[in-house]
């Protein structure tokens, strides 16, 4: 399942750096390759089968009844979808009219359809990739990251008009665990639970939304806290899980109720009484298994086991009196699959609804799905040849009646209509972007009148010629591979350095460059990537392909002045929650007057402000655990090709010899030695692995490196 901000399941998550230390955390949500779907229908076996299994649910149910008539009334609760669409990541809701769902034909950012197939009206609500979203009164409201480094916060809830017209931030959240699920809406009361850093509790909160008020209803306690907690609003509280079990929070007294003692689920739903609940190989379960037990605890039945070896995840749904089971492959796979299946409350008439397909949505009265292709990106398995699947995997839809019966599959979205002219494709990166204000890049392709995908060459589009990669990409701020240098809009320019804003967006910052893959003899200590670098002669500078620029994070005398004892930030950069422990005099394992720091991502490694002799700035450093030397805390704030001036110069001091002279030589002359050496050892030389700090950079012209500096 799919949640904003380390929610319900496959998310993005930034990037942090600890520079020689940390991993460097990535991810990118992108969809596609082919849906396709069967009937639902089972076989006579099994109807007959089923018949006997029914009639033993129906008198278990009316035993169930006499004992305790009350608990077969309490369902989950959901004001405009049914509660347990959550837990598909709420990929459609609606007004009753439209439909919203998030957009994988487009970075899955919110839109609004009304039709069916290739006829309709399709209209972007919201740029944002939602969380989880809910429709009330006119407004859509969602989770999503906070992207832009300009903007304070790292979560936020957000809402939107249903027609597009406005959207505002309504709650900013800073956290380092981007926990921040919308659980349930019910009777105009919004439900959310908030993470802010390791060593907190899950907090509960409500939020009316006629008024915007925020109240906190309950922290569960850190040594408590499960993965996902799952708020259920129903008319008698609310319902949520801990390590201790299945309880109920009385929203009028505020006392806590254990329901369930030992109640171990991944996820759950209530629906007439009964618990559906699955535990999969995601949640660290040696099964992937559908169960169901009774409000009381009592008649804890098996409804289902994943037979298939790729299941990895697995989820229940309740709908009209019918259950709809997804399960799903494991992210990053070579080969993604989904299967959605649907059957009776007891499990009987079991049926196959997709056998490819994992996106699932529900309204009232109707299923959506489709399939989202989330195999692992590598260099020839790119983003956008993803994206190309995705724009020729069709929506799907099946109404479900009042009474549970499950109609043909027929055609909700087909986005062939939509593979004409110039189309947009959202790059998730590991860095910020200041032309899109996020953690992503905008990749450009064009289909031509029939719906085919310009690639591996040269077109001319309205009297401008552009080239294309085999993936269907437009090349843009880089080298075509027939020599030309082509600009932000992909037309063929001046060379100018891709990481040119670098130096404005981040003018305070030491910097320093990093191959993406070092050999096995320079790997520790050091992030480590899986792309090779190589050095290109580009005439009067060098590319150096898949390297990394990262950053320390400094604050000024004026910022530091601020930080008091008890003083807490969020330091975007880092994705790290801090609170200031207070100002501290001259510190000799960090060499400087230090504002001491705690926070709890990562208990092993103490954390300071260390302020610089020369420019009077706090630099944040970390003193390592394994070895306890002192490094600054950098973040990558780009990545790809770094071009580097032939002439440029380089320093190599020695690491144990910091006071002696630096060796004086040029990049060039240093990249012919590394291949001689390389070649003599028997390695590839054209595999280049680099650490190096930039001194200086071209500033009148191309913004390439003109000084570096390494030590070894």
């Amino acid at each position: 399942m799919n949640s904003t901000n380390n929610g319900l399941g496959k998310v993005k998550f930034p990037l942090i750096i600890v520079a020689l230390l940390l991993i460097v955390l990535t991810s990118a949500v992108l969809f596609g390759v082919r849906t396709f779907s069967l009937r639902y229908e089972g076989t006579k076996e099994e109807t007959l089968s089923e018949t006997k299994k029914e009639k033993k649910f129906q008198k278990k149910k009316k035993k169930k009844v006499e004992k305790d008539g009350t608990l077969t009334e309490i369902s989950s609760l959901g004001d405009t979808a049914p509660a347990s669409n959550l837990l598909g990541n709420c990929y459609v809701i609606t007004d009753g009219t439209k439909i919203f769902f998030k957009n994988q034909y487009d970075g899955s950012e919110i839109y609004s359809y009304s039709g069916s197939g290739s006829v309709g009206s399709l209209n972007r609500i919201s740029s944002h990739t939602a969380g989880q979203m809910y429709y009330y009164k006119d407004y859509i409201y969602y989770t999503d990251w906070i992207d832009d480094k300009n903007v304070p916060g790292s979560v936020a809830i957000y809402r939107a008009k249903a027609d597009g017209s406005a959207e505002e931030m309504l709650m900013p959240f800073d956290t380092d665990s981007f926990y921040l699920i919308l659980e349930a809406l019910a009777d105009g009361k919004l439900y959310f639970t908030f993470n802010k850093e390791a060593a907190d509790g899950k907090s509960i909160y409500q939020m009316d939304l006629e008024t915007l008020n925020v109240q906190l209803l309950y922290t569960i306690p850190v040594d408590m806290s499960t993965e996902f907690s799952l708020v259920n609003a129903t008319k008698n509280g609310l319902y949520f899980k801990d390590k201790e079990g299945l309880k109920k929070l009385n929203l009028e007294n505020k006392k806590i109720e254990l329901v369930i003692k030992g109640f171990d689920a991944m996820y759950y739903t209530i629906y007439k009484g009964y618990v559906y609940y699955t535990q999969s190989k995601k949640g660290k379960y040696d099964k992937n298994i559908v169960r169901r037990v009774f409000l009381d605890g009592s008649d804890d039945e098996l409804i289902y086991t994943a037979k298939e070896s790729w299941i990895y995840d697995i989820t229940v749904c309740v709908l009209n009196d019918k259950l709809f089971i997804l399960t799903d492959s494991e992210p990053d796979t070579s080969d993604p699959q989904g299967n959605i299946y649907a059957c009776e409350l007891d499990g009987s008439k079991f049926g196959i609804i997709s056998d490819k397909a994992n996106l699932f949505g529900m309204t009232d009265n109707a299923i959506y799905y489709g399939f989202s292709d989330e195999s692992k990106i590598t260099e020839t398995n790119t983003v956008c040849k993803r994206f190309e699947a995705t724009r020729s995997a069709p929506t799907y839809k099946r109404d479900v009646s009042g009474e549970g019966k499950i109609s043909d599959e027929y055609l909700f979205l087909d986005p062939e209509a939509l593979n004409k002219a110039w189309v947009t494709c959202k790059n998730y990166t590991n860095f910020y972007n200041p032309q899109s204000q996020g953690l992503y890049k905008i990749d450009y392709l064009y289909y031509d009148e029939n719906g085919e995908l310009y690639k591996n060459s040269w077109k001319n589009i309205d009297g401008k010629d552009y080239y294309f990669g085999e993936d269907g990409r437009m090349y843009s701020q880089e080298f075509t591979p027939d020599g030309y240098f082509v600009g932000v809009d992909g037309t063929v320019s001046n060379f100018i350095a891709p990481f040119k804003f670098v130096y404005s967006e981040y003018p305070n910052a030491g910097m320093h460059i990093s191959t993406d893959k070092y050999n096995e003899d320079n790997t520790e200590g050091f992030y480590k990537g899986d792309k090779t670098s190589t050095v290109i002669d580009r005439g009067q500078v060098y590319e150096l392909t898949n390297t990394n620029i990262f950053a320390t994070t400094s604050f000024s005398e004026e910022e530091a002045a601020q930080m008091e004892a008890g003083y807490s930030m969020y330091i975007k950069g880092n994705s790290l929650f801090c609170t200031v422990t207070g100002k501290e005099e001259y510190n000799e394992d960090f060499q400087g007057e230090c504002i001491g720091l705690k926070q709890s991502k990562f208990p092993d490694i103490e954390f300071k402000l260390v302020k610089n002799a020369e420019s009077g700035r706090y630099v944040l450093k970390v003193k390592r655990g394994i070895d306890s030397k002192v490094i600054p805390l950098s973040f990558m704030i780009y990545s790809g090709s770094v071009y580097v001036m032939k002439d440029a110069k380089l320093d190599i001091y020695k690491a144990d010899a910091l006071s002696e002279p630096p060796v004086e030589t040029t990049f060039a002359d240093y990249n012919t030695s590394f291949r001689e050496v390389i070649a003599e050892s028997g390695e590839n030389p054209d595999e280049f692995y680099f650490k190096g700090n930039i001194v200086y950079f071209d500033g009148n012209n191309t913004y390439s490196i003109t000084k570096l500096n390494m030590y070894n």
